[in-house]
């Protein structure tokens, strides 16, 4: 059987095979094994090239220019660069710590993205041929993991 899914980072759909699983495992709340059969997102060589040359100097420039958004306690991190196949948009994942509202920081850098990808060009001018657009957004992945981990310390252990 393919169920499909859907990737939570670019949004495209894609379908896996499902098989059941014996007895035993049904009784643990599983009931379908899924493996992947094609994976319609996987990123070029390229891709992946110009997305690890964006992160390392985003984070450059954030760490120069991310106080003026966080003040002197906060501190912005490039988590996650993903390019389109044509490298015309780059979606950057950005983590914000240290602030109160944390969304709308990165409604404020978004705002004043034209000049990060202007201070971003003349930093990669010479190795890449477009500077892609930019979308930043933000990765509370990081929110996520914690709060799991503060939920799992508070169970009894037996």
């Amino acid at each position: 059987m393919d169920c499909p899914i859907v990737d939570s980072v670019n949004g495209q759909s894609t379908n896996i095979a499902c098989s059941p699983v014996p007895e035993a495992d049904i009784a643990m709340g599983c009931t379908y094994v899924c493996t992947f059969s094609n994976f319609a997102g996987m990123d070029s060589t390229r891709q992946n090239k110009v997305a690890r040359l964006l992160q390392k100097e985003l984070g450059l420039i954030f760490l120069q220019e991310g106080r003026k958004w966080v003040g002197a306690a906060g501190m912005i991190t490039v988590t996650m660069v993903r390019m389109t196949p044509d490298l015309g948009l780059a979606k950057v994942y950005l983590s914000v710590f240290n602030v109160a509202d944390k969304a709308l920081v990165v409604k404020g850098i978004n705002e004043a993205a034209h000049e990060y990808r202007r201070m971003l060009g003349t930093k990669i001018r010479h190795q890449v041929r477009h500077i892609p657009d930019l979308v930043f957004y933000l990765d509370d992945s990081l929110d996520y993991a914690e709060r799991i981990d503060n939920l799992l310390s508070g169970l009894d252990p037996s």
